[in-house]
């Protein structure tokens, strides 16, 4: 029978190796990079973005900006960051994972509008 068990970061990133492994492997395809931005106000993350790129993909899977610090542009300069990375890395999609609640009108001026809980936003590669 199995039990769930709340993970250890060691053990999520043991099962991220073994999928990349497996992926690389079948496709020939090994350019995956972690992709990430942080801002910092001593020495404590107050805001960031971060995910992964491979094969023309970049899945963002953290975004977050301090209460604090929300609605002065940060999240959008950190979203335009981790896309003109992505497009440096030859992406030409962007998937981003969040719930209709999380900040909806901040995703509203984005390309990122939809209320779906998984967005596909096709990039330019020249920006």
């Amino acid at each position: 029978m199995l039990t769930p068990v709340n993970p250890t970061p060691d053990e999520v990133q043991y099962l991220e190796d073994r999928i990349y492994q497996f992926n690389s492997s079948v496709t020939n395809i090994a350019d995956g990079e972690l992709l990430a931005f942080f801002v910092r106000e001593r020495d404590r993350i107050v805001a960031g973005i971060c995910g992964n790129t491979w094969d023309g993909t970049c899945e963002l899977r953290q975004f977050w900006v301090d209460e604090s610090l929300r609605h002065r542009g940060l999240g959008t300069k950190l979203l335009q960051a981790a896309e003109q990375e992505a497009r440096r890395r030859g992406c030409i999609q962007i998937v981003l994972m969040t719930f209709s609640f999380q900040a909806p009108t901040f995703y509203e001026k984005t390309p990122f509008r939809g209320r779906r809980n998984c967005e596909y936003v096709r990039i330019s590669r020249s920006g």
